[in-house]
């Protein structure tokens, strides 16, 4: 089972890649420092024995030339042909001076094996051969130093290949338990997600480590994952709470239109009531299924464009100016003397500021004043409505950001309990903040309500 693991190790492959690049570099070292040292050697041979050449044929001299052969011969004597060999010979190749016989050899440096010379291995001889007068000189040593120094080079190559092998495959096993080791509460944590359980998260050890950063960013996936599983169960919550009251009354409707329709009674009033409560509804679903386009789109800004809000503002005043007066209120814009611009999508921007307007405009009573607002505060554009109404208290400013929350002094009022939510949504696709203050805090029974949106300023956007 270990070694199965051991073989499936991510580690492991990656530490065998590693080693197996290494290895093939080492191997080409080992071949370029074995030839280069074998080339060294054989150097040093050649300068000696041409060097024992040049001494040998400075003592030629032509008028003594017997005297010439009996010094090679002298030298030859004290040389042992195990370790070099010295031969003189004439024209027709006799052996004239030397401690070997006689042989055929091509002028200058050459290596030979030289099997006349008895020895019990196999080491061959590197020669020098040069006509000195009438005569050819042979100068030749074995080369058994030199293998010996080779074989010696290789032996201590493979040995440091050898316990280079161990010990790459002691540190992939080190690495592969290692890794193992840290990913293994990862396993664990994603185990239990599997099974539901959506608070498990990854311990976290060094900030500083690679996998750490990686288990901090699986850890913030998690937590968006739970928020938006607990905004599921909570929409499902609501949607059974807020939605039973009015099928509820479409059921009585419906029944009291079947009775009154068995009595030959007109139900004409009956079914537009129906229609009304199945239109309501219906508005309820497609604002829900639009916030969760939008929460499903988050991040995909590819078709944002540059936004003048005092434009997009002014658009928004000219259109619910009127209705602000039907309901007995006042609806204007704050005079900026800056430019302000987003980059955004402008028809989200429109319906979220839309959503801000009405909601004010739907919970306020007569002669409320909203105000649009447009600024840059640290250089971060802000859009806020402002109002002098009954306001939301601060321990219920969360809720009313949740879908279908509604307070206990809103539900006489038409709407879904949606409208703040979608704002949100539109919010959070910008990367903006929305924050929920008094307009007026001094004020007790009128605070008002003043929400801000707080986009990213161009730098926090490149």
């Amino acid at each position: 089972m270990f070694l199965d693991r051991l073989y499936r190790s991510t580690a492991v492959k990656l530490a065998a890649v590693f080693f197996g690049f290494f290895l093939f570099l080492f191997l080409i070292a080992t071949s370029a420092t074995y030839l280069l040292v074998s080339h060294e050697l054989t150097k040093t041979v050649d300068d000696r024995i041409r060097a024992e050449y040049r001494i040998i044929a400075a003592q030629l001299d032509p008028e003594a030339s017997d005297d010439f052969v009996q010094n090679v011969q002298n030298l030859a004597d004290l040389r042992d042909p195990q370790l070099g060999i010295l031969l003189l010979t004439n024209k027709a190749g006799d052996r004239l001076a030397g401690n070997v016989e006689p042989f055929q050899v091509e002028e200058g440096g050459s290596t030979h094996a030289l099997p006349q010379i008895k020895r019990g291995d196999d080491y061959a001889y590197r020669l020098y051969s040069r006509p000195v007068g009438d005569m050819q000189l042979i100068v030749g040593q074995s080369l058994e130093d030199s293998h010996e120094l080779l074989e010696i080079t290789l032996v201590n190559l493979a040995w440091t290949a050898g316990l280079a092998i161990c010990l790459a495959i002691l540190g992939a096993i080190l690495l592969s338990r290692k890794v193992q080791q840290r990913l293994r509460p990862v396993a664990e944590t994603m185990d239990l997600v599997a099974d539901g359980n959506l608070t498990a998260r990854i311990p976290r050890q060094n900030p500083n480590d690679d996998l750490d950063r990686l288990s901090g960013t699986i850890n913030d996936a998690l937590d968006r994952l739970k928020l938006l599983v607990d905004g599921m169960r909570q929409v499902t919550t609501d949607i059974a709470h807020d939605l039973k009251t009015p099928l509820n009354r479409l059921s009585i409707i419906i029944e009291d239109a079947s009775r009154e329709q068995d009595n030959n009674e007109a139900v004409s009033g009956k079914l537009e009531a129906a229609r009304l409560e199945c239109e309501n509804i219906n508005q309820t679903f497609e604002a829900l299924l639009r916030i969760a386009q939008i929460e499903a789109s988050a991040h995909n800004n590819a078709h944002f464009a540059t936004i003048d809000v005092a434009s997009l503002i002014e658009t928004v005043a000219d259109i619910y100016s009127d209705v602000a007066i039907d309901a007995g209120m006042t609806l204007s814009v704050q005079p900026t003397s800056e430019s302000v611009s987003i980059k955004g999508d402008e028809r989200l921007l429109m319906q979220m500021l839309v959503n801000l307007v009405e909601n004010a405009i739907r919970h306020c009573p007569e002669d409320t004043a909203i105000t649009i607002d447009t600024h840059r505060k640290r250089g971060k554009p802000i859009i806020s409505v402002a109002d002098n109404g009954p306001g939301i208290p601060a321990s219920e400013r969360k809720n009313v950001l949740r879908r279908l929350y509604r307070l206990e002094q809103s539900r006489t009022t038409s709407g879904n309990g949606l409208g703040l939510a979608l704002v949100k949504a539109v919010a959070d696709f910008h990367d903006a903040e929305i924050q929920l203050m008094d307009s007026d805090p001094d004020n007790r029974e009128r605070p008002g309500l003043t929400i801000e949106i707080t986009f990213p300023s161009k730098a926090d956007q490149q």
